[in-house]
């Protein structure tokens, strides 16, 4: 069993080692090897002894997966001769199979659809197994001035893969995907207290509602524009429930006496089931951008996007004393890494820990001396 890789200009095969198309008795084209023009063939022999072939393609790991795995099936007589897996075009998979996957799957297709698009403009005409490394290495030179948006699509094109893998569309990964994609910085813009005030006396109707929810509750816009009286929103009980959340897990969140007085104004004549926030013939609001981008435009306030105001929530909560791990419930992350980026906001945290040993270890002197001095009057 061997790996050999295939010339591209005269299609000898040669051994994995070489960089040069030449074999040892001085035959060959004599074309330079590099990594993104190699083609990979895994040589073998099936269990009755006949000698196989098989085109890999341009990854040498997905090759040597190959490699492995045959042995394993021998070793283990689970080997099947296999037939060429079909040739299928990005394009083709995307809309038969990766597409309807996501729109089933991905409850922020909305967003996620525009990465796709992209993933077919670029690539749409090549089969699957042609996507190398090269490929993606000069899609993430020409758009480093663009580097969030080489993360999104790059990160969906790296999912797709695993889907048409799961789909048996193609046997491996033929890309890398380690210490691919940008480093990002992270964005933490929020207000201040007197910028919250400005921001709403510019908003009226439920435009103010909105906001003063996403202020008090920290929500992200897609749960607080799909709310539903009675099933999300208990005012009874004074509780907001999120069930269908970003990781999955339900969310509880108190209602205060503010956000009381507004919800209970948006609720009028609203049935059980009825969506918060919504149109006159019941829909949702899909978004709020025009009337936001308004008010913040009055308000003197730039660079703020809607996602901000849970900044702005968390931000001002660490401030006025509120620990991490309540504010990691809040936020509903799931890791309290995500957490731990509003930690410079709350300094005093550390100068509390260390006055609390000033305390316990002053009144463990003060012991030590008392017992002493029992201990000497006894004599």
């Amino acid at each position: 069993m061997a790996i050999k890789i295939e010339c591209p200009n005269c299609k000898k095969r040669l051994p994995v080692s070489s960089t040069v198309c030449m074999n040892t008795k001085g035959k060959g084209c004599g074309t330079k090897l590099s990594q993104g023009t190699k083609i990979y063939w895994v040589s073998y022999r099936d269990p009755d002894g006949k000698k196989k072939r098989k085109r890999i393609g341009p990854s040498k790991k997905a090759a040597e997966n190959f490699e492995r795995k045959v042995k394993t099936d021998i070793a283990e007589n689970k080997y099947i001769d296999r037939r060429e897996i079909p040739k299928v075009l990005i394009k083709n998979f995307v809309e038969k199979s990766y597409r309807p996957w996501c729109k089933t799957n991905n409850r922020g297709y909305n967003t996620k659809k525009d990465f796709i698009n992209k993933i077919v403009a670029l690539w749409g005409n090549k089969y699957l197994h042609e996507m190398t490394n090269k490929d993606v290495e000069q899609y993430k030179w020409r758009m480093k001035k663009k580097r969030v948006m080489f993360n999104r699509v790059f990160s969906a094109l790296s999912h797709m893969y695993t889907i048409a893998i799961e789909f048996k569309a193609i046997d491996a990964k033929l890309f890398t995907t380690a210490k691919k994609m940008y480093q990002e910085k992270s964005r933490l813009r929020y207000l201040m207290p007197d910028e919250v005030n400005e921001l709403l006396d510019h908003c009226d109707g439920y435009l103010h509602t909105i906001l003063t929810t996403a202020l008090h509750i920290g929500a992200r816009k897609s749960e607080i524009l799909r709310m539903r009286l009675g099933e999300n929103v208990n005012l009874d009980k004074r509780i907001i429930t999120f069930d269908k959340t970003k990781n999955d897990e339900v969310r509880h969140i108190p209602i205060n006496d503010t956000l009381l007085e507004e919800l209970s104004r948006q609720a009028e004549g609203k049935k059980p089931g009825d969506y918060m926030f919504c149109r006159k013939d019941g829909t949702p609001f899909a978004d709020v951008r025009k009337s936001f981008s308004t008010a913040l435009k009055y308000a003197g306030i730039e660079d703020f996007h809607f996602h901000d105001l849970r900044h702005t929530f968390a931000s001002n909560l660490i401030m006025d004393g509120v620990d991490l791990f309540t504010l990691k419930e809040l936020l509903g992350h799931k890791d309290i890494k995500m957490t731990m980026k509003y930690a410079h906001l709350a300094p005093e945290h550390k100068s509390k820990a260390v006055k609390v040993l000033g305390r316990v270890f002053a009144q463990k002197q003060k012991v030590k001396i008392v017992n002493l001095g029992g201990h000497i009057g006894g004599h």
